[in-house]
């Protein structure tokens, strides 16, 4: 079975629910300010990540953004980017990319 972006995003959100999620530090990517939205879809590349769903940070300003293919990071030193390619999907997607076919 071929998993979509959509139903890999209700899953997490199914999930996310399942932990009481929203909190004072986790929010669903849509409900984010147009503002934060916009500073953090620069860090998005759609075709690895796909769709952004949860957002969590912490009072220190380091955060992650949680998208259906990829989790991408913020430690306060740099913006960092992991992968799951253990899912076939997102492996031969992101070999796909590094090929030079889509900007990386």
């Amino acid at each position: 079975m071929t998993k979509t972006d959509s139903f890999i995003k209700n899953r997490i959100l199914w999930k996310a629910g399942k932990f009481k999620l929203p909190t004072a530090f986790s929010f669903y990517f849509t409900e984010l300010s147009p503002k934060l939205k916009t500073y953090l879809e620069q860090f998005v590349e759609p075709a690895i990540a796909s769709l952004p769903v949860l957002f969590f940070t912490k009072p220190s300003q380091e955060w992650t953004l949680v998208c259906t293919r990829q989790k991408i990071c913020n430690n306060n030193q740099k913006v960092f980017s992991i992968l799951d390619l253990t899912k076939k999907y997102e492996r031969d997607n992101y070999l796909y990319c590094l090929q030079g076919l889509y900007r990386v």
